[in-house]
């Protein structure tokens, strides 16, 4: 079959494997290790099961965001694939969050390798994979999902099981040209602690609504109550001979020449168009809104 890419430049029939050395672990254990970390996060983790996996946040009760969180299951264990840099905090302040449960947290960063598939037959292809601490589906994209995780032992060979059933591993800034083109934004780099799941876009993406309490809900539904979020994470595109206006860092500007928010991350895939994930004041959010960023018209992309 021949690659064929869609309007955003995604090859849709190629199964991608990208080698996820930003993702930290957290190890959950105990008894009560799912009722607990359903207590905490916004994804539902009674749903995690072997070949399933979640994605939610981590929030402080205020609703802020510690980090994104990635959940599968091993067999004794719930792991837990965190932005790196914010492992030690969060096993810190997820410690603090357990009074009587049976339930423990730790940092093991440096005992596991994350890999995520991106593509048609990707979760079927992760569940294969073995010998894995644990594999599921997780919903990142539109183009099929799904996260591997091994200990560094075996990491060489869940690796070479992965490419042997025909995913194509992921080089160079790919993974950044496939996040960007599905409007998939990055803890750390396209919205960080100072945004809550609103001002992320995440609240239909990363949040379960059906699941009940966990913490930092009660903010998060009276934001979506309200409607009121400051600004938002939004795709954006902008013609290819933009491209050296359409950068990381280069502020927007509204209609009035207001300044209005910042493109953060910015890819160029074959389609002859520059797309980029921004934020913007939330009243610019809608998917057509022109905007500029270095004198370049800019628009906002439909979700």
């Amino acid at each position: 079959m021949t690659a064929e890419a869609d309007p955003r430049g995604v090859t849709r029939d190629l199964l991608r494997c990208v080698r996820r050395s930003d993702l930290g672990t957290l190890v959950v254990e105990g008894a009560d290790r799912v009722g607990w970390l359903n207590g905490v996060v916004t994804c539902d983790v009674r749903e995690v099961a072997p070949g399933r996996g979640a994605w939610g946040l981590a929030l402080t009760k205020q609703g802020k965001i510690l980090t994104d969180v990635v959940v599968v299951a091993s067999r004794s264990s719930l792991l837990l694939g965190v932005a790196v840099g914010s492992a030690a905090t969060l096993a810190a302040h997820l410690e603090g969050l357990i009074v009587m449960e049976d339930a423990t947290v730790r940092d093991a960063s440096g005992e596991f390798a994350w890999w995520s598939l991106h593509g048609a037959g990707a979760p079927a292809v992760a569940a294969a994979a073995g010998p894995t601490a644990g594999a599921g589906s997780v919903p990142w994209t539109s183009l099929g999902d799904a996260v591997v995780v091994a200990s560094t032992e075996d990491a060489a060979t869940v690796e070479a099981a992965l490419l042997e059933a025909g995913a194509a591993l992921a080089v160079d800034d790919e993974w950044d040209q496939l996040r960007v083109a599905e409007q998939l934004p990055r803890f750390g780099r396209d919205y960080t602690a100072a945004e809550n799941a609103h001002d992320a876009s995440l609240e239909h993406r990363a949040v379960s609504w059906t699941k009940g309490c966990y913490l930092g809900q009660e903010v998060v539904c009276m934001q979506d109550m309200r409607g009121r979020a400051r600004r938002r994470v939004v795709g954006l595109a902008a013609a290819a001979e933009s491209a050296s206006a359409v950068v990381p860092g280069a502020p927007l500007f509204g209609a009035g020449g207001a300044e209005v928010g910042a493109i953060t991350s910015v890819t160029r895939p074959s389609a002859g168009v520059v797309l980029a994930i921004g934020h913007v004041q939330a009243a610019l959010a809608e998917p057509g809104t022109v905007l500029t960023a270095g004198g370049a018209e800019v628009r906002v992309r439909p979700r």
